[in-house]
């Protein structure tokens, strides 16, 4: 599991920033929320969370923490944005969404 060593005031500077940018319904910070990018303080963990309540570690460098946290969330984004375009995006697709997503394999057929 990932450890995010000594979060700061940087961090409450960074989710400023989020917020403006209207990246919020992206992320969440201390509460385990599908569909978001989560942070957990506590266990020091940076990790996403699917449509079904798993858990996906989002690996990074020690020194790159934040800055893997915010490419994490505009993917996110971006990506939620494109498959929300898809005609007949359901809930029998949101089963593969973290395979989409890129944060699993399970739905690749190998």
């Amino acid at each position: 599991m990932p450890k995010i060593e000594g979060l700061t005031e940087a961090l409450e500077t960074l989710l400023d920033l989020f917020n403006q940018e209207g990246l919020a319904p992206f992320y969440s910070v201390d509460s385990v929320e599908a569909q978001r990018v989560n942070v957990s303080t506590a266990s020091k963990r940076l990790y996403y969370v699917d449509a079904s309540y798993l858990e996906y570690d989002i690996a990074y460098l020690p020194n790159r923490f934040h800055q893997t946290f915010y490419s994490s969330i505009v993917n996110l984004k971006n990506r939620l944005e494109w498959l929300s375009e898809w005609v007949g995006y359901s809930d029998e697709i949101q089963k593969y969404e973290a395979t989409l997503l890129g944060y699993s394999s399970e739905g690749i057929v190998k």
